[in-house]
C-alpha cells in the first residue's frame, strides 16, 4: 500500500472511526437515548452503561494446538450431535 494512500485511511478514521469500539459506542448511543426518553430517570444513562468492558482474557492470544488435538477436539464435537 503507497504512503499516499495509507496516509488517506489514516485521515478518514480519525473522522469516521470504524471497528469494534466505534460500532459499541454508536449502539450505547442509541440505547441511551431509548432508555432516557422511555424512563426520564434522575441520573441519565451514558452510551458507556450500555457496553461491555473489555475482558483481558479475551486480549491474549490462543494456545497453540497440535493438529492431533484439533481433530480430536472436532471428533467429539460432531459425535455430540447425534
Amino acid at each position: 500500500m503507497p504512503l499516499r494512500l495509507y496516509l488517506q485511511w489514516f485521515e478518514h478514521y480519525q473522522k469516521e472511526p470504524w471497528g469494534y469500539h466505534a460500532e459499541n459506542w454508536r449502539t450505547g448511543q442509541i440505547c441511551a437515548a431509548l432508555y432516557n426518553i422511555a424512563t426520564r430517570p434522575d441520573k441519565p444513562f451514558m452510551p458507556h452503561h450500555f457496553y461491555p468492558e473489555p475482558i483481558e482474557d479475551d486480549l491474549q492470544p490462543a494456545t497453540e494446538q497440535s493438529v492431533d488435538q484439533q481433530i480430536a477436539m472436532f471428533r467429539s464435537m460432531m459425535s455430540s450431535k447425534q
